[in-house]
């Protein structure tokens, strides 16, 4: 097809395409906006797009070639992973295959069509007639345009299956692609694995299999992929993008923030990498800015959900709760059975005062993540707080029958046992915690815990548990300062001050910024001097 006839069919999709493409970057030139707006119109990207919200068009360079890149965004996670579809144009024609040409084949054979218009000279090339786009184009006065990506591979529409002269590994990439929209993960690890078995120095195929690693949770795994696709590509702003937001979710804010940076040199206006800065400047206590800049992209992304998402945390960490209400109502209409967001409102309440909207927020948690821990400690904490501590007793038990993470299993132990301590039941609250040792022995908190409520009883058994208790915790854990000062005091009870001398002094020397040292100074003052009496050594110890 000639360019005026190209330029011609742009202009008359313009206006079906608009609403069909989403992701446009601010200040695009028209050419690249109207060749977008073309892309998304042809049915095989417009099906995806319409299929998954999560697919998007953005004006991109590829090898120096204006291009559309073709994505998809992992909206609906905290953390935007980008995976890509591919750099696309649009063809006229069907791309003959690089491949050795088969002896024998089950295709139709090929014809040539006379289209209108045209001289026997300038007929297009053969035209495999197994595609039903390319049938239906015979009736029509001139052939339809194709998307291929940078491999020169023609995207098929969601009911076509590929032409068999494209290359198989990219039939295999497009079928991971699409399983990810149909929110397949599983198929489309699998595929992923087998592209890279095939083809393992395409960075695109790299990018999109450490992105579906991370979604799993296999970050040290996704981080070397991710590697190996910006090795392949150091220009490659979505594997950036992605570096990004992977450092984000290894806790490694720092490195985060210089890899956003980094994407948003080569891709200024990309959304996934601004996302990314704003929540690393979040995690590296740059409150502030991190709020301007989500203010700033709820301006221009009004209706993302990961822009307000962003605005609302950040809100949050600076203390603006009534906004912070304000936009997580919002996103609760959107999202009304995530989780998250609900007790992130129900936080949002607690802090304005209105105890009773964030136990029927934190509630409503329970019912939509009924099997995640956090939020029946959540639910149990405002119960808690409103003296209804049966209930919150409840929420805490069924936190732990789901078998926590072990800091969220601390949380919910202290919890209960710090509501029996309030009402004076040491009795049950040493038998239970001796419980939870015999379950968990390789938890030092556990142990800390029952040492704690023994030192709380009177009598000489419970002194002796209370020490062989604190005394395991420290093996299992030595960086837990408080066992050592509260053992200290044990010992100095007990008579045994050689040994409470040694552990004030590791006290004192590994933690200098705990808030006992001054006490633990003067009672080692006293023990290497004039010397100490029982009494003396009574002092308060460390609570759980």
């Amino acid at each position: 097809m000639t360019g005026r006839r190209t330029k011609i069919l742009a202009v008359l999709c313009m206006a079906v395409a608009s609403a069909l493409a989403p992701g446009a970057a601010f200040g695009s030139a028209p050419e690249e906006a109207a060749e977008k707006k073309l892309v998304g119109s042809i049915s095989s990207i417009r099906q995806r797009v319409e299929k998954d919200h999560r697919v998007r068009l953005v004006e991109d360079k590829h090898k120096g070639k204006s291009r559309i890149h073709c994505y998809l965004v992992t909206a609906n996670q905290t953390l935007p992973y980008v995976i890509s579809l591919g750099w696309l144009r649009t063809t006229d024609s069907v791309l003959k295959s690089t491949e050795p040409k088969k002896k024998k084949h089950h295709l139709i054979p090929r014809v040539k069509l006379h289209l209108p218009g045209r001289t026997k000279a300038n007929e297009p090339d053969d035209i495999n007639l197994k595609s039903k786009n390319l049938l239906e184009s015979a009736r029509q006065s001139a052939p339809p345009l194709n998307v291929v990506d940078e491999n020169n591979f023609i995207i098929p529409s969601l009911t076509e299956s590929p032409l068999d002269s494209s290359r198989k590994v990219d039939i295999l990439y497009l079928t991971a692609f699409d399983a990810l929209i149909e929110k397949k993960m599983d198929k489309a690890e699998k595929l992923l694995a087998s592209v890279l078995d095939q083809c393992p120095e395409d960075a695109k195929f790299q990018n999109s299999y450490a992105v579906v690693l991370a979604l799993r949770g296999d970050y040290k795994e996704a981080g070397k992929h991710i590697d190996k696709a910006i090795a392949l590509n150091g220009s490659y702003s979505f594997a950036i993008t992605n570096r990004a937001l992977l450092e984000l979710a290894r806790g490694r804010s720092k490195e985060a923030l210089k890899a956003a940076d980094q994407a948003l040199a080569l891709k200024p206006d990309f959304l996934p990498a601004k996302l990314a800065k704003a929540r690393a400047l979040l995690d590296t206590g740059q409150k502030e800015e991190a709020l301007t800049m989500a203010r700033e992209l709820k301006q221009l992304y009004s209706a993302d959900w990961q822009t307000m998402l962003l605005l609302a945390d950040a809100e949050l960490a600076t203390k603006n709760y009534k906004e912070a209400r304000e936009t997580l109502a919002r996103l609760t209409v959107l999202s009304p059975n995530n989780s998250d967001l609900l007790l992130k409102l129900a936080h949002a309440e607690e802090q304005l005062g209105d105890l009773d909207a964030a136990m029927k927020n934190a509630r409503k948690s329970t019912q939509a993540g009924a099997q995640d821990p956090r939020t029946h400690i959540a639910l149990g904490d405002y119960l808690k707080d409103n003296r209804d501590e049966k209930a919150a007793l409840l929420q805490y038990e069924r936190a732990l029958d789901l078998k926590p993470a072990s800091a969220f299993k601390k949380r919910a132990m202290g919890s209960i046992l710090s509501i029996y301590v309030g009402q004076n039941k040491l009795e049950e609250a040493y038998e239970i915690s001796g419980q939870w040792v015999d379950k968990n022995q390789d938890e030092a908190f556990c142990h800390f815990n029952h040492a704690w409520i023994a030192s709380q009883l009177d009598g000489t058994e419970y002194r002796d548990t209370a020490i062989e208790e604190y005394n395991t915790a420290i093996k299992l854990d030595k960086s837990l300062a408080s066992a050592r000062y509260n053992l200290a005091l044990l010992l100095l009870k007990g008579g045994r001050n050689e040994e409470a001398l040694a552990q004030l002094k590791t006290f004192v020397k590994d933690s200098p910024d705990d808030k006992d040292v001054p006490q633990a100074k003067e009672l080692l003052e006293k023990l290497t001097g004039a010397g100490t009496s029982t009494e003396k050594a009574k002092k308060t110890e460390s609570k759980p």
